[in-house]
């Protein structure tokens, strides 16, 4: 996912302006200007360009600034982020009015965690220059990360005003859209950066998966090889189209496409959680296991690769671990039905009619419509006989499903008269 935008690339504008009041630099200066404030250059040459400016123009408090904010930037890039810091404290110091300044710590602050100073700095920056689209797009990021989306989606928004063509902001709004139920709002945003990129890789991706979350799954595949045409080696993508594939019952082109992306990524939980899903549909319970465990190893707090694993071990007749497995799941997170249903059913299985009752019970609470639920916590019943109690279970499941040719048969056989 994007999450901030180059200010190299808005800073580069400058140049020209620089270039055109100084007409007799040097070749050498010029050169190192144009590898400081450029977006050609890599992070070592603008390194090494923005100091040998920096010792140059000591006395220039307005380009001293721009050296250290572009020197700053490009230290960010490499992961040295005090160096980074150090410089844009600098470049704010020798010009508090300077916005690029503000934008460049912001970043960095964001980069360290310290969502709350880059906040601060990047309303800062707002304030220097409101027109100042890269500004609102990082804030934006940063409220996202903070849980706040109406405040997101509102930098967003202004993002978008002030540069119409800013495919990210589009993307990334769209994503908080999704986050928060607005699939609608999410699909035109993705749409609209793909009219305004056309080979924007992560407008194709999320629009890829919002297509699979709708269960569109050939526009999802459609969205998601566009995507990884463009970045071939986004992880991501790749399970997000085997994901696509899988539902489709195309098991092979599925295992592909998930294994090119632990390949690619070999920490892709969602690589591992699908293709381990899908050899469990395929009855390959070993492997579905083996790729279960990894996602677990990856992610300990993961209630739904517990829950699938342990339904893997109750199909390899390993009871005791499929038990602890759904206590696993269960105790990460106490409202997932399935897992309370599960566990419920092998209670049953071992005639342990007390415990498979409370726990079809707690699924009930959980899921009042689960019509299975009412017909083996009613045939539990029946095994305890209470046949009494098991009748209105039966007689809801059947309203849930008439179809149901069992429940029929219990609630007909117990509602006979006894003579």
């Amino acid at each position: 996912m994007v999450t901030v935008s180059e200010p190299l690339q808005k800073l580069a504008v400058a140049l020209p302006l620089l270039l055109a009041a100084a007409p007799a630099l040097a070749t050498t200066d010029q050169q190192q200007r144009e590898a400081c404030y450029g977006s050609s250059a890599t992070p070592d040459q603008v390194i090494e360009a923005c100091g040998a400016l920096i010792k140059a123009d000591t006395n220039t408090a307005s380009l001293l600034a721009q050296d250290l904010a572009n020197r700053a930037f490009a230290y960010r890039l490499k992961g040295q982020d005090d160096l980074a810091l150090a410089d844009a404290d600098r470049a704010i110091q020798l010009r508090p009015d300077y916005e690029f300044g503000f934008n460049v710590r912001g970043i960095i602050h964001a980069r360290k965690g310290q969502n709350q100073y880059a906040v601060a700095d990047f309303t800062r920056a707002i304030g220097l220059k409101p027109d100042f689209a890269d500004a609102w797009f990082n804030r934006a990021n940063r409220y996202r990360d903070m849980g706040e989306p109406d405040k997101a989606i509102y930098d967003y928004t202004q993002a978008i005003k002030y540069a119409p063509a800013f495919a990210d902001a589009y993307v990334n709004r769209g994503n908080v859209y999704r986050d928060t139920g607005q699939d609608a709002l999410a699909m035109a945003d993705y749409g609209q950066a793909i009219a305004k990129d056309s080979a924007n890789a992560m407008a194709w991706f999320n629009r890829g998966r919002l297509h699979n979350r709708q269960r569109h799954y050939d526009s999802a595949i459609a969205d998601l090889t566009r995507a990884v045409t463009l970045s071939p080696n986004n992880a991501g993508a790749f399970a997000a189209r085997g994901y696509s594939y899988m539902e489709k019952g195309l098991h092979d082109l599925a295992i592909g496409d998930l294994t090119k992306a632990i390949v690619l990524d070999p920490a892709s939980t969602a690589g591992y959680y699908n293709r381990g899903l899908l050899y469990r549909r395929m009855g390959q319970w070993d492997r579905a296991a083996v790729d279960l465990t990894k996602v677990i190893e990856l992610t300990p707090d993961q209630a739904d690769a517990y829950y699938v694993r342990g339904l893997v071990y109750r199909q390899m007749k390993s009871i005791s671990l499929a038990i602890a497995d759904l206590d696993r799941a269960i105790s990460l997170n106490p409202d997932m039905a399935d897992a309370w249903f599960a566990r419920g059913s092998i209670y049953g299985d071992r005639k342990q009619y007390d415990r498979a009752i409370a726990d079809l019970t707690r699924a009930i609470e959980l899921e009042y419509t689960r019509a299975d639920a009412y017909v083996l916590r009613a045939n539990y019943l029946v095994a305890k006989g209470m046949k009494e109690a098991a009748l209105p279970d039966y007689a809801f499941a059947l309203e849930l499903n008439p179809a149901d040719k069992w429940s029929r048969q219990q609630y007909d056989k117990l509602s006979e008269p006894v003579y």
